[in-house]
Order: C-alpha cells, then sequence, then structure tokens
C-alpha cells in the first residue's frame, strides 16, 4: 500500500512510481527507500534468534519527480555486540551511533573525501534528537541514527537499532581528488592541550571548524580524547571538552615559543568565536 511504501522515509504518496498493471495491490508501486526492506530483514533474523547484527543493502530505488526517477541506495543496520566472539568485557559491548557514524566516514574516507561536515539533523525513520546527516561541500550524502520506535515496535529487540541510508548516486558523482604522496616526517611533534567548558549545544564538529580556519601550517591534527559531563561540578547543560593539538615543522624542529604562540592564537580564537571557558 502506498502508507506502507511512504511510512517514515519522509515521502509523499505523490513521489510513489505506481505500475500501470501490478501483480497484486501490495505490488501497486516501485519502492521508494531502501529502509523497509532493511528494516524486514532485520525483523527477520531477530525472529530466528540472531540478535547481532550488522547488515546492508545495494539496491534501486524509484521516485516520481526530479532528474531521475531511479537512484541507487545503500542501507546499513547495526544492533546488538560488536563482538559477539570476543571474551571477557569486550563481548558485552554494543554497538552505538558512534560505530555507524564511524562506519559511514571510514568508508568516505577511503574513497578520498576527508572535508566531511556532520549535522544533527531530523528524518521520520529516526528517534528525536538522534539522526545526523553527512555532507560533503555542501551535499547530503547520508542519514543516519538510532530507529524510530514505531519501526521496531514489533519486534524483540533488547538493543537499539541503528540505520543509515545513503545516496549512492551523488557519492559516485562527487570528484575525487588525486591521491598524493606525503613523506614521512624527519623532525619530531609537539603536542599541547586544550580543555574547555562549553554549553551542551556546542559541538566538536564546531569547535574543530574553529581550530582548522585559523590555518596554522605547522598544526598537523587536532583530536578530542575526553568528553566529561557533570552538573554538580560544571554546572546544568554544560560539559567539559579536552582535546590534544600536535604541531610538527616540515622541515626542521619546531621551538617551544612557536608552538606556544601558534597554541595560543588558537585558544584566543576558540574564545572569541565560541560560548567557552577554559580549564
Amino acid at each position: 500500500s502506498e502508507q506502507a511504501a511512504t511510512g517514515r522515509t519522509g515521502l509523499a504518496a505523490t513521489d510513489l512510481v505506481q505500475l500501470s498493471n501490478p501483480l497484486s495491490r501490495e505490488l501497486a508501486c516501485m519502492r521508494p527507500s531502501l529502509l523497509h526492506g532493511i528494516v524486514e530483514t532485520v525483523a527477520h533474523n531477530v525472529s530466528r534468534q540472531t540478535m547481532d547484527l550488522a547488515l546492508f543493502e545495494i539496491g534501486r530505488v524509484h521516485r516520481r519527480g526530479g532528474e531521475k526517477e531511479e537512484q541507487r541506495q545503500v542501507a546499513v543496520a547495526l544492533t546488538g555486540r560488536v563482538y559477539p566472539g570476543a571474551y571477557g568485557a569486550d563481548r558485552q559491548r554494543l554497538y552505538d551511533l558512534y560505530d555507524l557514524k564511524g562506519l559511514l566516514l571510514g568508508w568516505f574516507e577511503a574513497r578520498g573525501l576527508t572535508d566531511v561536515q556532520c549535522t544533527e539533523d531530523s528524518h521520520p525513520a529516526f528517534a528525536p534528537t538522534a539522526a545526523a546527516t553527512l555532507a560533503v561541500a555542501g551535499t547530503p550524502l547520508a542519514v543516519f541514527g538510532e530507529a524510530a520506535p514505531e519501526l521496531t515496535v514489533d519486534m524483540r529487540l533488547s538493543t537499539p537499532l541503528f540505520l543509515a541510508l545513503i545516496d549512492l548516486d551523488q557519492l559516485l558523482a562527487l570528484e575525487i581528488p588525486a591521491p598524493t604522496y606525503t613523506p614521512l616526517p624527519q623532525f619530531p611533534a609537539t603536542t599541547r592541550d586544550i580543555s574547555m567548558v562549553a554549553p551542551n549545544a556546542v559541538t566538536n564538529q564546531q569547535v574543530l571548524e574553529v581550530i582548522n580556519a585559523q590555518q596554522c601550517p605547522w598544526l598537523e591534527r587536532a583530536e578530542l580524547f575526553d568528553l566529561f559531563e557533570d552538573e554538580a561540578t560544571l554546572g546544568p547543560g554544560k560539559r567539559s571538552l579536552a582535546y590534544t593539538l600536535t604541531y610538527r615543522h616540515p622541515a626542521r624542529t619546531l621551538t617551544d615559543d612557536e608552538a606556544t604562540a601558534a597554541h595560543d592564537a588558537i585558544r584566543t580564537a576558540l574564545a572569541e568565536e565560541l560560548p567557552i571557558t577554559y580549564r
């Protein structure tokens, strides 16, 4: 039915490609999304007591309107334990939203796409405040998150289900930068840490964007290594973020004064552009 085909997809009945002579009422239209197919596959496995799942599907979907009615899409589903065959504490670790995000970013990075923006989003297929979009140069490539309760209400799932929908045509159409060779560094690096208290609304993406916008030629990487939340210590609606910044000069050893000056410039920019305080 039209409702079954469009439910939780964000699409309307007018987006469906109808068949003029369907074999049955259930097959009256072409599928507009892989969402329901991947959810049904999860339900089929769960009904047979297979609870630890990492699945994907590649297929064609059909939507009326636009330049292309036929598109290629990828659907991913993760639920259950990450390492069911492991021992000890690793055996009990469950998939979470960041496992799915890391999987997608790893795939995009393998294709040479490193400047990927992740922004919080909303979509009918996902639970509120548990969905995000990945985009490159303003082109959305994927939406992912924790499945909406309505999609799993009839399943006997004991762990959350995480889903992703990727526009494969958009991904393959992006121009991939030519790979370049970077020789191994000959000079040592030096690191500096930044620890800040920020409102929960300040995201890791925003912090990294401010850091990268300074275009420090010696900054090799910036990594979040600690996230701490405690209302009694930090106050309501706040959390502590701690980053390690690695500096390295390609032609010589950086002096402490040079690294400190570059680091102070980044600290100043963060304090000016974001509502943070340093710890």
